[in-house]
């Protein structure tokens, strides 16, 4: 069976179990609510506040194409702003039908790599992007923890377990990526350790070059990395634009909540809610965090929501998750075609042992 025909049964089995999930939940909430109630109470919230919560959600994608544009720029590669978002579009569809959102940074590299920018510098760069993701959920988790007692208490005690496991496993990858990143010689004597395994016990072939070209990709990427690693304003800049990006997604649930003509708990609050829950669910291994991340919502919301708890649970998964997978799956057709090598477009990086892989 080729790659392409395991790559498309894979994300038609990912769409699939969504859809089934999907079915399951409209199911149970329509047991929980009447639906002829529920429908009204969607129509009658406000377009104006919905529209802003679909224009964070907008913001959200399109501020990780800068994050990924900053990289580009900072090496040199005159990679345009438009494409980088594109980029992130892409990703995000995959992490959206991908357990654990896993699928999202293999398929950015590989963009990045049909861009003509070296598989090695790609893995960094997109590492880097992910890296800083997940240190702002463990910079809001671990605030929560130390500082806000009364809104674990009051909110999200029922589901603390969850909080819990998700802050450690959150946590456990920034720190794996943080060695692969930043010590990458011994992430270098890892593979080649496995590599060789794998060839002694016939599951790769035995090829000439194969290894050396391994340790040359790797010596790309440790370079790269030692790039990074001494760019301290560019690490600031973009973990600020990270940190805007993550209150951006995390705002479209304020803005839902005050579609329903509803007020008097704060902004913060709200925002820091829905960041508890993406903590709980991003590292589940379940495609879109679909399921818990609909359970936890009732849970954290139903004091602040009240009776417009299903409502605006409709709303804000219809917006933060559904949507933007539709915006993805459009925008990722568009990367398909845009995604073409062209020499013309490639900078240089400031250090000369790091070159732009050639084209095919």
């Amino acid at each position: 069976m080729s790659k392409k025909i395991r790559e498309k049964k894979s994300t038609l089995f990912s769409l699939l179990f969504i859809a089934a999930v999907i079915l399951l939940t409209l199911w149970s909430l329509s047991r929980a609510e009447d639906p002829d109630k529920l429908i009204k109470d969607i129509q009658n919230a406000s377009p104006v506040f919905l529209v802003l919560a679909v224009l964070c959600v907008l913001a959200f994608i399109c501020l990780q194409g800068v994050v990924i544009w900053l990289q580009c720029r900072s090496l040199k590669l005159q990679e345009s702003l438009w494409r980088c978002v594109l980029v992130a579009f892409h990703g995000y569809f995959y992490c959206s039908i991908t357990p654990m959102q896993s699928g999202g940074p293999p398929i950015q590299i590989y963009d990045l790599k049909k861009e003509g920018i070296h598989i090695s510098v790609g893995t960094l760069i997109i590492l880097m992007e992910t890296f800083l993701f997940k240190v702002v959920l463990v910079i809001l988790s671990l605030g929560m923890l130390l500082f806000g007692h009364r809104l674990m208490r009051r909110y999200i005690w029922p589901g603390l377990f969850f909080f819990i496991l998700g802050t450690i496993l959150t946590c456990g990858i920034v720190v794996l990526i943080y060695l692969s990143m930043f010590h990458s010689g011994l992430l270098r004597r890892l593979i080649l350790w496995l590599f060789r395994k794998l060839e002694k016990h016939h599951l790769v072939r035995s090829k000439k070059g194969r290894v050396e070209k391994l340790i040359s990709a790797m010596d790309k990427y440790r370079a790269a990395a030692g790039y990074f690693r001494n760019q301290r304003k560019l690490a600031v800049l973009l973990l600020a634009v990270t940190m805007l990006q993550r209150l951006a997604y995390f705002s479209t649930t304020y803005f839902i909540y005050r579609s329903f003509g509803l007020y008097g708990v704060s902004y913060w609050t709200i925002v820091l809610l829905q960041a508890a829950i993406s903590i709980c669910a991003d590292m589940l291994p379940i495609p879109g965090g679909v399921g818990i991340t609909e359970a936890l919502f009732q849970v954290f919301f139903r004091d602040i929501f009240g009776t417009m708890t299903i409502p605006g649970l409709c709303l804000s998964r219809g917006i933060t998750f559904y949507a933007q997978l539709l915006f993805c799956g459009i925008f990722s057709i568009a990367a398909r075609v845009a995604f073409r090598v062209d020499k013309s477009r490639l900078g240089f990086f400031q250090t000369s042992f790091i070159v732009p892989e050639d084209a095919p």
